[in-house]
């Protein structure tokens, strides 16, 4: 094939697709557009022999001009959110390290992608998009490609009398798998993916639940029933979806051994899957699933507990990252120490958005408080003042600018060393210190210029705003904002706190729990969850 036949299927793509999105605001639309050409073009560069075949393959994946307007449209029509997204744990769920997988929601525009972690600690990914259009965290509101699922399965209870889920639903699709009968049930008054999920899977006469947790646009599970594991679940996207299994490694994105392929079918208009991998469900302490539909994509690995013959197998811990650019997953990406969750975004390479610092190491909590010179030796005076009456002065790591160099420095109070680093990368980091009968409260904004920062009590694992608390001083150092204040009480009657804070560039929201003080110290973050990019 000529060159200018391959440019000629490219050309004709994009021209229908404009003419599909012309009701589209035009910024909006040249961004999708840009977006979608950036994505082909670096596609094609990855193409060891170009042909009409494989070009013709790349704007398949991405789905037809059509799918991709009707998405942009509906995400159009849903914008909106402002800092109202109420993403709670629900009935039974937890952080990771008390057992269970902690699971939230995002809602994006067409384009956009969102990283949500459950498991130890959230991260920014790195990759070749570009960056997203804003995210919404409306709880009213929910794209196609997540269900609202709930209560979540019950794996001790599992493999119980068909009649627990047949009587509140109605079967809509069966079939055979290794020999075992299977039949999907949808709940009564229930559509889509949601139907599914609150309906469940009837495997030779036993029920079995398809709802492993909080909503996501993939939900698996893992049977052990037979000398064959039984994974089955639902891809919440509409169309008919490419599924992919590996084995893996709970807490990453790894990619292991490739594993057989589950049967698809489109069923309410998302796609359910079924299959067996080639061992007992006790062979797989935790499995990857990538699963591409018309379009877009998803990406989410899931950690398994002990398994019981004819039960489903526990989940012990999931994160997922999805409205993935069509065909892409992200790898090797390896959840960090902590007790922490985030809500990312994919960057260009060569770096780090200037929202996002290269927070490393985590400040340790224990050791904070010491001699100030184990700080100011590396760093370099940036800002001083008074809290609450006491001084304080702000230190900027040698070498480092922006958030980056704030957060690799630190804060010094009354002559003792503070970190300014709680985890893994995030626009806004905060601390809280029990210095003094008042809490200390402190941290970067990355954002580029001066911020807008609102405290709130709160609830640990949900993005609840409860009491409103003084909001803190802000000061512009290396374009970026720092902020230091006191809260009414002692450090150690916070058990949780609400972090939203407003740039000229971009909001971000924030949850962090907090576990027990010491007098002098920061007090250690146990949980923490964030979603950023959100409409102001």
């Amino acid at each position: 094939m000529s060159e200018s036949g391959v440019e000629a299927i490219v050309s004709d793509y994009f021209s229908r697709l404009k003419q599909a999105l012309a009701p589209l605001p035009r910024s909006r639309r040249n961004q999708l557009l840009d977006d979608l050409h950036e994505h082909v073009t670096m596609a094609r560069a990855d193409l060891a022999d170009e042909s009409e075949l494989s070009v013709r393959e790349i704007l398949e994946h991405l789905g037809t001009p059509e799918e991709i307007a009707a998405e942009a449209l509906a995400g159009s029509r849903r914008d909106g959110g402002r800092w109202r997204g109420r993403w709670p744990l629900g009935p039974g769920l937890a952080w990771f390290n008390e057992g269970r997988p902690v699971r939230r929601r995002a809602i994006a525009s067409a384009a956009a992608v969102v990283v949500l972690t459950a498991g130890t600690c959230g991260a920014i990914l790195t990759g070749d998009s570009p960056p997203p259009a804003p995210v919404k965290t409306d709880s009213a509101e929910m794209p196609l490609a997540n269900s609202d699922c709930s209560p979540p399965t019950d794996a001790g209870r599992s493999g119980g009398p068909a009649a627990t889920l047949t009587s509140k639903a109605t079967e809509v699709a069966s079939g055979t798998v290794d020999g075992n009968h299977w039949s999907l049930w949808s709940a009564h008054g229930q559509s889509g993916a949601t139907g599914l999920e609150d309906g469940g899977l009837v495997i030779n006469g036993r029920a079995y639940g398809l709802c492993p947790g909080f909503p996501n646009p993939a939900e698996l599970e893992m049977a052990d029933i037979g000398p064959a594991a039984i994974v089955y679940g639902v891809i919440g996207y509409p169309g008919l979806a490419k599924i992919r299994l590996y084995a893996s490694t709970a807490g990453t994105f790894d990619r292991g051994q490739p594993l057989p392929a589950p049967s698809v079918t489109v069923v309410h208009g998302v796609s359910f899957f079924i299959g067996t991998l080639p061992r007992s469900a006790c062979d797989y302490p935790s499995l990857e699933l990538n699963s591409t539909s018309p379009g877009v994509s998803a990406e989410h690995n899931l950690g398994f507990g002990s398994c019981t013959a004819g039960k489903l197998v526990p989940e012990t811990a999931s994160q997922g990252i999805w409205q993935l650019p069509s065909g892409q997953f992200p790898a090797g990406f390896r959840v960090g120490a902590g007790n922490r969750s985030g809500s990312g975004r994919l960057v260009r390479p060569g770096g780090l958005p200037p929202e996002d610092s290269n927070c490393s190491p985590p400040t340790n909590a224990a050791t904070s408080g010491g001699p100030s010179v184990t700080l100011t030796s590396k760093a370099t005076e940036v800002a001083s003042s008074t809290v609450a009456g006491k001084h304080w002065s702000l230190w900027s790591a040698h070498g480092r600018s922006g958030a980056t160099g704030l957060e690799d420095g630190g804060l010094v109070i009354n002559g003792r060393a503070y970190g300014l680093c709680p985890g893994f990368p995030n626009p806004a980091e905060l601390e809280m210190a029990d210095v003094g009968p008042a809490a200390i409260v402190y941290g970067v904004i990355g954002y580029p210029g001066l911020a807008k920062v609102q405290l709130y009590t709160s609830t640990s694992g949900t993005f609840d705003t409860g009491q409103p608390l003084p909001a803190p001083s802000v000061t512009v150092v290396h374009g970026v904002s720092f902020f230091i204040g006191t809260l009414p009480r002692s450090a150690c009657d916070y058990p949780s706190l609400e972090l939203n804070s407003a740039a000229r560039q971009g909001s971000s929201q924030h949850n962090f729990g907090f576990g027990s003080c010491v007098t002098g110290k920061l007090v250690e973050i146990t949980g923490s969850m964030g979603a950023w990019n959100v409409s102001r």
